[in-house]
């Protein structure tokens, strides 16, 4: 029996990521922009849209993870190096970018006003992402299309520029810095490429995600609790 190449579910899906995206612009622009109600909403949203698309692929999800957990402690080392690789490719990447391009940090201080512990909260914001990502980038626009290889290869570049487009706002708009997340995009999508299996590609994300956002925002106020 020939498996479809689009379902329903996966219009559905395609759909969450843009929806947070215009709600994150919307509300950048209301008098909530920068305080606690802001992070609160962002926060919620993206946590039901993680569990929303889990529900939704859950069969291919737990189809793929039956078979990665044989000898997991071999495939969480491999996600580790996956991780590693990742940092390489994002900051190699950089190293292209024109003059002064490079060197705008990513609007990380944009929740200042909050209080510490909803920081640290927040911080789980980028593990949740990692899901959505990987399920709409990395499986819907690129993994379920590999039998047709003129279509596979169009959408794995397709695929690579939206991922990293998504990453705009982070930069203030500016497309250019977003480059090396294409790279980062397109490094991801070979992962679950050449592992046959979606969460080697989740893996590597979440050991990027958490080492390079979801612990620094949880180890500094901690630390500086002791320090000072």
């Amino acid at each position: 029996m020939r498996t479809r190449t689009w379902e329903i579910r996966d219009f559905i899906a395609l759909a969450v990521i843009p929806i947070q995206l215009l709600l994150r612009w919307f509300l950048s622009r209301t008098q909530l922009a920068g305080g606690s109600a802001e992070a609160i909403i962002l926060f919620s949203v993206a946590l039901i849209s993680m569990i929303f698309l889990l529900m939704l692929y859950r069969d291919i999800l737990g189809e793929h993870w039956r078979r990665f957990r044989k000898k997991l402690w071999l495939k969480v080392l491999l996600s580790i190096v996956g991780a590693a690789a990742l940092v390489g490719v994002l900051f190699g990447a950089r190293l292209f970018l024109p003059a002064g391009a490079a060197e705008a940090a990513t609007n990380g201080g944009e929740y200042a006003p909050i209080p510490v512990a909803l920081g640290m909260i927040l911080s789980l914001v980028p593990l949740f992402v990692v899901f959505q990502e990987e399920i709409v980038f990395r499986h819907i626009l690129f993994f379920k299309h590999k039998n047709n290889k003129i279509l596979a290869l169009s959408l794995f570049i397709i695929s690579a520029v939206l991922f990293g487009l998504i990453h705009a706002m982070n930069f203030g708009g500016n497309i250019v810095q977003t480059i090396p997340y294409m790279f980062a995009g397109a490094f991801l999508g070979l992962i679950y490429l050449v592992g046959k299996n979606i969460w080697f590609a989740i893996g590597a994300h979440l050991v990027f995600n958490f080492t390079m956002a979801t612990l620094p925002a949880i180890a500094v106020p901690i630390m500086q609790l002791f320090i000072g």
